[in-house]
């Protein structure tokens, strides 16, 4: 790898920020227009948008939106990663390096313990860091074969809603869910309208959005495309088992169509339980977010556990050495405590690999299995993988 010792990482100016946009846009083979990078200053802060420069040409960008990331029993500050990409003609060169470790030392200054994102390529971030907490089924299933094991009428209605309409019941049902499930996202409220809008320069068909209510309390929903003759769910969630039912079958039972495609569904989805032919379910999984546990001790301390225990832990860290050491974990379903420690370690594994564990995307001795965490004290890992249990699984519906 030649490396680019004159190229220069900082934060850009408000002034800069349209160049900034295009040529992040240029990075993914994009011509991004005025339009759009005026559409999408809403949801950018500005003073966490990364440039690499050399000379006056930006090379790389990065940006990161101030959000709350929902954990197990708690809830913590996160720094969600996007818009990362290098000039072709910088690749391979140290630039993405370089954006990287300015980003996490940001990211660490601001007392924000956790980092996250989703990967273009899968490849990319785990030698920095980053570890797999959430997968993603796509899914695919014809109309003849989407009948509901137990269909019944809903006890609530169903309405087709306007986006101006849509806003504040999707935001309500959007809240209640994020509440329920770790990895999911708690945006600012500048990025939402960009979330919600109909937007998406890669996607055909007209937008709908369907809203289940009961006593007119909304409790679930679905934006959808109808493409051709395929309806495509973009967003499906909802509060109860009733309200999972009523949308799941508005949307499997469409007339004029041949079948229901979804994407970026949890991998718990009740779906496949729902459905009177599940084997019909074509289903495809693919990773979704990444953490990065950018302070240990914090990031430890900010979730709750399925059981007590005390666990010592070595965490070995060569991107963020500030996080590299022994920590003995004291936790339990309604506290927790961590602390550097001088004690001999029960279990080590990396930082990616502690991320991979956190939300319990993964299991300690699933990743010990695959050489990745060593047990130094015999019983260590059955006791993390019961410390560390979850509900339900990690998710990021949303593509930001």
């Amino acid at each position: 790898m030649t490396t680019a010792p004159d190229v220069v990482v900082r934060v850009i100016s408000e002034r800069e920020y349209a160049a900034w946009y295009r040529d992040h846009e240029v990075a993914f083979g994009r011509r991004g227009t005025a339009e759009e990078a005026n559409r999408a200053r809403p949801s950018v802060e500005v003073d966490r948008a990364l440039a690499a420069f050399d000379g006056t040409a930006i090379v790389g960008t990065a940006h990161a939106h101030s959000v709350e990331l929902t954990l197990p029993g708690g809830v913590s500050a996160a720094a969600l990663v996007d818009m990362v990409g290098v000039a072709p003609t910088h690749r391979r060169r140290g630039v993405l390096t370089r954006m990287v470790a300015h980003q996490l030392a940001d990211v660490y200054d601001r007392g924000e313990p956790l980092a996250a994102l989703t990967a273009s390529e899968s490849v990319i971030y785990g030698r920095f860091g980053y570890g797999i907490v959430g997968m993603q089924e796509n899914w695919s299933i014809a109309r003849e074969h989407s009948a509901l094991a137990a269909r019944s009428e809903p006890e609530g209605r169903l309405r087709l809603v306007h986006l101006e309409d849509a806003k504040a019941p999707m935001l309500d049902i959007y809240a209640g869910v994020t509440a329920q499930r770790p990895g999911m996202v708690r945006y600012r409220p500048e990025s939402y309208d960009l979330l919600l809008s109909d937007e998406d320069g890669q996607a055909e068909g007209t937008v709908f959005r369907a809203v289940y209510e009961e006593d007119s309390r909304p409790l679930g929903y679905a934006k959808y495309r109808m493409g051709k003759d395929v309806l495509a769910v973009e967003e499906l969630m909802a509060l109860t088992p009733t309200a999972w039912a009523a949308v799941w079958g508005y949307c499997l039972s469409m007339d004029l169509t041949s079948g229901t495609e979804a994407v970026r569904r949890p991998v718990d989805d009740p779906l496949l339980w729902m459905l009177a032919d599940p084997a019909r379910l074509q289903r495809s999984i693919t990773d979704r977010m990444w953490l990065r546990i950018v302070d240990v001790g914090p990031a430890l301390e900010r979730r709750r556990y399925g059981e007590e225990g005390r666990l010592v832990v070595q965490v070995l860290d060569d991107f963020c050495p500030w996080n590299a050491g022994v920590y003995e974990l004291d936790a339990g379903e309604t506290y927790a405590g961590c602390r550097p420690t001088s004690s001999a370690p029960d279990l080590i594994l990396s930082a990616s690999d502690l991320a991979a564990v956190y939300l319990a995307s993964a299991g300690f001795t699933t990743l010990a299995r695959a050489g990745r965490v060593i047990e130094q004290t015999p019983g260590a890992l059955a006791l993390a993988d019961s410390m560390f249990r979850t509900g339900l699984a990690p998710w990021a519906p949303y593509n930001l």
